[in-house]
């Protein structure tokens, strides 16, 4: 059915006559066998099982005579461009993902130089999208996206390297795989990596990229936890393994935000009650101050990424502020001091993310003027599950559940400080709407935005004119601190 327009020897030609409707089929086909797979019938069992064991075979291509048949492409590729839609079983995705893994490091072995993999067929397989789908990560990382019980499974999962030593598919991905380009011709992209960075979204917070978290979401297990650990270490330890491919910083970012407890706690030189500050309901995972640094430091480095990461937090500390200050006593300091707290530590993350988004500035001499109109709509895209998440992360130990989301943003300060980083905040009625983060290369004015949208988020959350002058201070010094951490951690190196 595949093969439109395919040259007699190379494979029967399709019987479709246009190509928008292989879209379809394969679409359509993609969700049919995924729904069929979540059956528990015999006939469906010994398919699935089927399925792993012909991975590595050739799925025989019959060719008009005289020609015959052609080799086929090998059943990972054929299966592979068969899963980028729909819900598969998660069972099912794991043990296609061992074996898919395994014959990966098969093929990528045997590859030879320059090129980056072996993988590859004369069929057309894929339809779908800008990439060829010779690459059967591809379609494979899309399935676990959509599954995300299997993909955090899948990456914690381990096997043997290249060494004989066991590592998790997450270090094979992400550190070892020599990553081939896919792409159609005129459509260079990058689709198997950003497969990989939303299957890790999808793996490490418990639900699918896009959507915003729920209460069980947030409650991250030990396997979720222990990914992120391990992805912001790596990171940490080379960040060339993020900045070569800068485009995977917004799934990184939107991972941060549901882990910003964490993040904030490895920020704080409170050994003893930093839990207490920043409270979790799920397992916490485990980060030192400098690798944290480093992390936020690479990924601010992307505007997508500093973008997302500057909002998260902003609304993270609008919302816990509210929550502490409504639950005094859950901090051991009275309720002045937690949030004047909370303003220094806001003002040192945004300090460590705006010197890196202000590096890259300079670095490539972009447009200072970061957030221009185009800024608004692309926010607004990804801002709803973002900041809902956010503001569950903050607020379920305090409310029993993580329903803000539900309820909407309308009428809360998170709501308020993320329209008013969007659209300016309010000054007294004499003024125009003063714009926060709009220079990315003017470190005054950074800092300056730090401390104003600090000052919101106290005002709209305790009504407290004085506290809100304060916590413009505190944040002002957290963010001036920011620089020294980012050398002793060696960020900017």
């Amino acid at each position: 059915m595949s093969n439109l327009d395919r040259p007699a020897g190379y494979g029967e030609t399709s019987d479709f006559a246009r190509a928008g409707d292989l879209d379809k089929m394969q679409k359509n086909l993609s969700l049919t066998v995924a729904a069929a797979t979540n059956s528990d019938s015999p006939a469906m069992q010994k398919r699935k099982k089927d399925m792993v064991a012909i991975g590595d075979k050739p799925i025989r291509d019959p060719g008009p005579a005289p020609h015959g048949d052609s080799g086929g492409p090998e059943g990972f590729i054929v299966m592979s461009n068969l899963m980028r839609y729909g819900d598969y079983d998660d069972k099912f995705l794991v043990n296609y993902g061992a074996a898919l893994v395994k014959e990966d490091k098969r093929i990528l072995d045997g590859a030879d130089q320059p090129y980056a993999s072996g993988w590859g067929t004369t069929s057309t397989v894929n339809h779908l999208g800008n990439d060829e789908g010779n690459d059967p990560l591809t379609g494979y990382l899309k399935a676990l996206a959509n599954s995300p019980a299997a993909a955090t499974e899948f990456f914690t999962a381990q096997q043997k390297g290249d060494d004989g030593k066991t590592e998790t598919n997450f270090k094979y991905l992400f550190e070892d795989r020599k990553w081939p380009d896919d792409s159609k011709p005129a459509k260079e992209r990058v689709t198997g990596l950003n497969s990989m960075g939303q299957a890790l979204e999808a793996a490490t917070t418990g639900h699918r990229p896009g959507e915003p978290a729920t209460a069980e979401d947030i409650k991250h297990s030990d396997k979720q936890a222990e990914l992120f650990s391990a992805l912001l270490k790596s990171v940490s330890e080379d960040r060339d393994r993020l900045l070569d491919h800068a485009f995977l910083s917004d799934s990184f970012a939107n991972i941060s935000a549901e882990y910003m407890p964490d993040l904030q706690r490895s920020l704080d030189s409170d050994p003893m009650y930093k839990d207490k500050l920043y409270p979790t309901s799920g397992v916490a995972a485990h980060i030192r101050m400098y690798d944290a640094t480093r992390f936020l430091y690479a990924v601010s480095r992307n505007k997508e990424g500093y973008d997302r990461l500057n909002v998260s937090q902003h609304v993270y500390a609008a919302a816990l502020m509210e929550s502490q200050a409504k639950n005094p006593g859950t901090y051991p300091q009275s309720t002045d001091a937690t949030i004047d707290k909370l303003a220094y530590q806001t003002g040192l993350f945004q300090g460590v993310i705006a010197n890196g988004q202000k590096f890259q500035a300079d670095k490539d001499n972009t447009d200072a003027n970061a957030r221009d109109s185009a800024w608004k709509d692309k926010a607004t895209l990804w801002g709803g599950s973002l900041v809902g998440s956010t503001v569950s992360v903050a607020t379920a130990l305090f409310t029993g559940t993580a329903g803000v989301y539900a309820g909407g943003l309308a009428n809360t300060a998170a709501g308020e400080i993320f329209n008013g980083i969007l659209d300016g905040f309010d000054g007294d009625g004499s003024q125009e709407k003063e714009q926060v983060y709009h220079n990315v290369r003017r470190m005054d004015q950074l800092q300056n935005s730090a401390s104003l949208t600090t000052e919101k988020s106290v005002k709209a959350t305790i009504g407290d004119d004085a506290a809100a002058s304060r916590s413009g201070d505190k944040a002002g010094l957290g963010f001036s601190d920011a620089d020294a951490l980012i050398d002793n951690s060696n960020a900017d190196m």
